[in-house]
């Protein structure tokens, strides 16, 4: 989480629960990198939002969780073809990724900075 600006590689790319070589332009997929620019779902607090990039590639992350200490990037590729292999870095950061169901009111505004 603390490599903000590094550029990381993608080790493995998921759609439609298969492992796939690479994914085109509007297909939804989940990411695992060897690093991640992105905070992870953890504790209660939201996952980071925003965009990873690549040569003639932009991937929009969703969300990112923590599966048995592998972060998954849920992403949907935006333009390009992503590779499995490819090198990226983190583009525009777009906050924490929505609310869920199960975070307390509690944390939602502690998260906006009205916590009561």
């Amino acid at each position: 989480y603390t490599e903000l600006a590094s550029a990381a590689k993608v080790l493995a790319i998921i759609e439609n629960g298969r492992r796939v070589d690479s994914a085109e332009a509007g297909a939804e997929v989940s990411v695992v990198l060897d690093r991640t620019p992105f905070y992870g779902e953890s504790g209660g607090q939201a996952a980071d939002a925003g965009t990873l990039e690549a040569e003639g590639v932009t991937v929009d992350v969703i969300d990112v969780t923590r599966y048995e200490g592998i972060f998954l990037h849920r992403a949907v590729i935006g333009e390009g073809t992503l590779n499995v292999g490819d090198q990226v870095s983190r583009g525009a950061f777009t906050g924490r990724a929505p609310c869920k169901s199960g975070d307390t009111p509690l944390g939602a505004s502690r998260d906006s900075g009205n916590a009561h």
